[in-house]
């Protein structure tokens, strides 16, 4: 009988531990691109071109735009690789703006990994690598 109550008890805390590790929340599914969800960006400037010329406030769209896509990426099941892809090539170019070399070299792998199309598998973000490479070994002024 003692045995039988301890083996029991072992089975259920197993099963216990088990349950508890799967109590993961679920991530929503995400089918083709209009399922991913919307961002809207309020402008510090008073005009996107003028964005372009405050280099702070550029930083911090960017900076936002990274972190929505990325816990898009982390929050959601993306089944559509095309859906993947266009996430993958914002951040992408995010880190070929910032001077980030090897994630972007990093997402241009998960560009090519992700295409629909054989020859995009081969030639996406070749370009981008290139001259994310050049920009590197350009010396700083």
């Amino acid at each position: 009988m003692n045995t039988r109550l301890w083996v029991g008890g072992m089975l259920l805390a197993l099963v216990a531990g088990v349950c508890a590790q799967n109590t993961s929340p679920t991530r929503k599914i995400v089918s083709s691109q209009a399922d991913l969800p919307r961002h809207s960006y309020a402008l510090t400037t008073s005009s996107a071109s003028a964005l372009l010329d405050d280099p702070a406030a550029f930083n911090a769209l960017a900076m936002q735009v990274r972190r929505d896509t990325e816990a898009t990426l982390s929050d959601y099941d993306i089944r559509d690789q095309d859906a993947r892809v266009v996430l993958y090539v914002v951040l992408r170019n995010l880190a070929l703006l910032r001077g980030d070399t090897r994630a972007e070299h990093a997402y241009g792998e998960k560009i090519r990994a992700n295409a629909s199309k054989p020859a995009a598998k081969l030639t996406n973000s070749l370009l981008q690598d290139a001259a994310a490479t050049a920009a590197a070994t350009l010396p700083e002024h």
